[in-house]
């Protein structure tokens, strides 16, 4: 499984913030929130920083999917997922384990950086 970076390009956000504060690099809709129920039974005890990188691994059902022809001739699609099941766990200086595991889950490509 290849991981996509959804960061959009400079020309993508152009004209997106007319106060001239910093537009997010990444789209609406790509955050999950997580409250204190979930992270209560996810058993994360102490919040990570704000920053720091983590590995996320879910199982999701499609809620729902469309797609119409906007004026113009112009496709657009939607998904919306619905996570059932998810992990989280911090990401270390060395991911050698991690990436072991990929490699035995049968995942293809893992992020490296």
């Amino acid at each position: 499984m290849k991981l996509t970076d959804l960061k959009r390009s400079k020309s993508e956000m152009q004209g997106e913030n007319p106060t001239g504060a910093a537009a997010d690099p990444y789209p609406y809709g790509t955050r999950i929130s997580l409250g204190e129920e979930e992270l209560g039974k996810l058993g994360m005890k102490d919040l990570p920083k704000v920053g720091q990188k983590m590995h996320v691994r879910a199982h999701a059902v499609v809620h729902s999917a469309s797609s119409e022809e906007r004026a113009g001739g112009k496709k657009h699609r939607r998904l919306e997922l619905q996570i059932h099941k998810i992990a989280l766990e911090k990401r270390g200086a060395s991911d050698a384990g991690s990436m072991q595991e990929a490699v035995d889950n049968g995942i293809d490509e893992a992020d490296e950086e």
